[in-house]
């Protein structure tokens, strides 16, 4: 399984996290326009969504490119380990 893909999904959506966090900080000052902030959370969301859809796609083609992989490979070493004379025993 390749864990680094997930390691920088998790690391991805923490700075999203962070950037959401500081639009909802910058929201409670009077002196931001808050349709303005609001936008820039949906926009930000948005973004969120689509990187988490996109990882996710890819990832499953890899899964099922793996799932595919799989049984040939099984096969393979099956054939190399099995020596000719093991089918008279």
């Amino acid at each position: 399984m390749k864990i680094h893909l997930f390691q920088e999904l998790l690391a991805l959506n923490e700075e999203f996290g962070h950037v959401m966090h500081g639009l909802e900080r910058m929201e409670q000052e009077p002196a931001h326009k808050r349709e303005m902030i609001r936008g820039a959370e949906a926009l930000v969301g948005s973004a969120h969504a689509d990187a988490n859809r996109q990882f996710f796609e890819q990832f499953d083609a890899i899964v099922k490119n793996d799932a595919l992989e799989g049984p040939k490979l099984l096969r393979d070493h099956r054939k190399r380990v099995t020596h000719p004379a093991d089918v008279y025993l």
